[in-house]
């Protein structure tokens, strides 16, 4: 144990580059495990019976011509045919494939799509042909690694293709392929969600592949900038070589990288191996130090590479069919040369030399097997098939080791002043590790706050969506004969909901302003009217309490600033709201002045309980009240002043209380005084009016509206709100009925309230069709939703909505969005 620890220092950088390389390991051993029992299509329960596979080799003359071809399947179907399922591999063969597959469809089937996968992408040409019920066949399609990307029929890194199985029937189809690779067939079956999640789980894992062993030659780069020794170089473009040599058998390389240009995509992968050869040649001279250890040998090194140098030269005039045969012998040859250097070290007790034993014996096991089945000379299984990967892998985690081991032993013989340097160096990686782990915790917390966002919002549309029937409904009852008592009743239901709403909004606020997200507006505002309005709006609750509430705006406040009308109400609705909540007897003033000439001071006295100093100092925290009895006995979240607080420093101000114990309090709040804005007179005039004279001064005769909306209870309220105002619109349930109605002839609209989440056609899908379709007059789109994040609203514009509502719907705010459509029409 004590010598293993001499070779690996505990406190070595490296341990981060083996962490990688382990980590790399386990993802592709993931993805191998995934693509186990490759050549077997399995049954599909209840949809396919006794799958059936058979191939036979033939030859290639009448490959290109369809008729022909299939004629020379037909007549050598008999002669060579032997079925089974498993489909062997034929190494490099310059006949052509054919494989036939036949199908017994369950009675259970249903006649959907199902997805051939021939996950093998090096293929130079496949066609796949269909036998009819006349005896023929017919060719499907004609893809392969030789013909652009395109070709396909579904894009994929391999070759997947569609089919149609009819419960109950017999299906026989025929691959005919050649290639310049080995030949072989791994043939999968797939209904669509299966072939979707299993195309998702590739590009996971070798998306993570990819990206770790980018990662980990980047920071081998890293070490070469500190060390200026060569061998991390040389392992660092060795990584990036692996890479591009998986992405080339992979069909990554065609897929995303070389998309339009076949004989590059192919012959770019002898060139990644003779550098990777290359590669680790240099890497046995400098960490065997070849020259002073064994010099014959190093002469067979230098050879070697020289060869690998001259292999890409040789794509000039040696047929890929060949030279890559010809490449995958040099693998076997630079594997037999490192095992060679093993011995002859070990001999010698050359400590380094354990962990490149190591490494290349894992390497000549893996080439052999992939080359031997490359050949034909070994089975096609996850071992054989990805041995090249796992076994350079694996030799990647040992060579770390061992230059970990190495750099230690010649560590041991610095200065003092060395170990120094060195330690500063490992500080600074400690301190950049640090750090790292420090964002991380950052996007973490961000990602925390993110899905509780999320899962804030999903609770909110969840609530507003019956909220909306329950105060739509309302609205509408009230216009109906009732008794005192049922009005009574009716007016505590609407309170109720609206208290529910307003806790609701107030949790929605709160996750807003934790997660930075909170913004304000600014747009013509007039001080008094938003007092008068917050006055008004308490006036009733005040009376049946017994209580006086005024407002008064000083002399020297200007007529129209520039703020957010909607913050500015919010924060006197909740300050106003608390003093008729804990005052009893007496009054409630709001009061505007001007405390500076840049900010505005509100004022909300009442003659209250008052607070005490240690009460006091609890007020304006999230969750927080004066004390723990105040909730028991007058409710509520202990949000709205926090959420005050927020809003007033974000528009430029403050807020504070003045109080004493059993004299009442004044809460009193600041805001900047931006420079101020005309308003638009017949705007200012219309948002002025009461919402009875807003219902007998509209006139929307011009507007024919569709309302499109799912749900049969906020169907009857917006039915309800617009008769109040003599509109009588066409109901759809979903957006894929309001697009076909648009289409068709008949009425046109020009008006269209939106539901955005709906079965079938959402609103956003739908309102990118209209937008999409210039052939039908264009109306004017209004979204309706109950998800109340801001984030929906720009989705909802940016794909073509001219508004958004939010439900619950209020009949004032439904005004308002039909003036706007009136305006947009006009």
């Amino acid at each position: 144990m004590s010598k293993f620890k001499a070779c690996f220092p505990k406190k070595s950088p490296w341990r981060t580059a083996i962490l990688s390389a382990c980590l790399l390991l386990l993802s592709f051993e993931v993805y191998s495990a995934t693509h186990e029992n490759r050549n077997i299509i399995g049954d599909i329960k209840n949809i396919v019976w006794r799958p059936i596979l058979s191939s036979w080799l033939v030859s290639p003359d009448f490959f290109d011509d369809d008729r022909k071809l299939s004629e020379q399947i037909r007549k050598s179907e008999s002669q060579h045919a032997s079925y089974s399922n498993e489909l062997p591999s034929y190494g490099f063969n310059k006949k052509a494939l054919i494989t036939k597959l036949m199908i017994q469809a369950s009675p259970n089937a249903s006649n959907t799509k199902y997805i051939i996968y021939v996950n093998y992408p090096l293929l130079d040409h496949i066609k796949l042909f269909r036998l009819t019920s006349k005896g023929n066949l017919t060719q499907l399609n004609h893809t392969g690694d030789s013909l652009n990307f395109e070709s396909k029929a579904i894009p994929s890194r391999a070759f997947a293709f569609p089919i149609t199985l009819q419960a109950g029937s017999n299906h026989t189809y025929y691959f005919a392929a050649k290639s310049r690779d080995t030949l072989e067939m791994p043939i999968s079956l797939f209904t669509q969600a299966e072939f979707d999640k299993h195309k998702q789980t590739e590009q996971y894992v070798l998306g993570s592949y990819f990206g770790g062993v980018i990662v980990i030659a980047f920071f081998m780069l890293t070490l070469y900038v500190n060390f200026r020794d060569r061998m991390l170089i040389t392992i660092s473009i060795y990584l990036i070589c692996l890479a591009g040599v998986v992405g080339s058998v992979t069909g990554v390389t065609s897929q995303i990288v070389i998309t339009d240009s076949p004989e590059l995509a192919k012959n770019i992968r002898i060139i990644w191996l003779a550098v990777a050869m290359m590669c680790t040649m240099l890497f046995g001279i400098d960490y065997l130090e070849s020259k002073k250890n064994m010099p014959k040998l190093h002469c067979a090194f230098l050879a070697t590479t020289a060869g690998c140098a001259l292999l890409p030269f040789l794509m000039i005039f040696i047929p890929f069919f060949y030279l890559i045969q010809l490449t995958l012998v040099f693998c076997i040859v630079v594997a037999i040369i490192a095992i060679t250097a093993c011995i002859i070290m070990l001999r010698k007790k050359y400590k380094p030399a354990i962990y490149y034993s190591l490494a290349w014996c894992w390497f000549l096991f893996g080439s052999v097997a992939n080359v031997g089945r490359a050949f034909g000379l070994l089975p096609i299984n996850t071992w054989t098939e990805y041995g090249f990967q796992w076994g350079s892998m694996v030799s990647v985690v040992c060579l770390a080791l061992g230059i970990a081991s190495k750099f230690h032993s010649e560590r041991e013989n610095l200065s003092k002043l060395e170990k120094l340097a060195f330690k500063e160096k490992q500080d600074r990686l400690k301190a950049q590790i640090t750090t790292q782990e420090e964002q991380l915790k950052s996007k973490n917390a961000e990602a925390d706050s993110r899905a509780k966002g999320e899962f804030l919002a999903n609770m909110s549309h969840e609530i507003r969506t019956p909220m909306n029937g329950v105060l739509g409904l309302t609205q509408l009852l009230k216009d109906t004969p009732l008794t005192p008592i049922q009005k009574n009743l009716l007016s505590t239901i609407e309170t109720s909901g609206k208290t529910l709403l307003g806790v609701l909004n107030d949790i929605l606020d709160y996750s807003k302003i934790e997660s930075g997200k909170f913004d304000v507006e600014e747009i013509p505002v007039k001080p008094e009217e938003i007092v008068k309005n917050t006055t008004e709006l308490f006036r009733q609750r005040a009376k049946e309490k017994n209580l006086n509430i005024s407002c008064h705006v000083e002399p020297n406040v200007p007529d129209i600033i520039a703020s957010d009308p909607t913050r500015l109400s919010q924060i006197l609705l909740n300050l106003t709201s608390n003093a008729l909540k804990f005052t009893n007897e007496g009054e409630i003033r709001i009061k505007v002045l001007r405390s500076s000439n840049q900010h505005l001071r509100f004022e909300v006295s009442d003659t209250g309980i008052g607070l005490s100093k240690e009460q006091q100092k609890k007020l304006f925290q999230s969750f927080s009240q004066a004390d723990s009895s105040t909730t028991r006995k007058f409710g509520g979240t202990g949000l709205g002043l926090y959420i005050s607080r927020r809003l007033s420093e974000l528009m430029g101000g403050e807020i504070g209380v003045e109080s004493a114990y059993n004299k009442g309090a004044t809460f009193w709040f600041t805001i900047l005084v931006n420079e101020t804005i005309q308003a638009n007179s017949r705007d200012t005039k219309i948002q002025s009016l009461t919402l009875d004279e807003k219902l007998k001064c509209s006139d929307f005769s011009m507007l024919n509206i569709m309302v499109a909306e799912d749900n049969k209870v906020n169907q009857m309220v917006i039915k309800g709100l617009l008769k109040k105002l003599n509109i009588e619109p066409v109901i759809v349930e979903n957006g894929a009925e309001c697009v076909s109605t648009l289409c068709s002839a008949g009425k046109i609209f020009n008006c269209l309230l939106m539901d955005c989440e709906m079965p079938e056609v959402d609103g956003y899908e739908a309102t990118s069709r209209i937008r999409e379709n210039k052939e039908i007059s264009q109306p004017v789109i209004i979204g309706l939703s109950a998800n109340a994040l801001k984030e929906q609203e720009e989705k909802a514009i940016a794909v073509g909505m001219n508004e958004y509502l939010r439900k619950p719907i209020d009949l004032e705010q439904l005004i308002e969005k039909l003036e706007f459509a009136k305006k947009y029409i006009k």
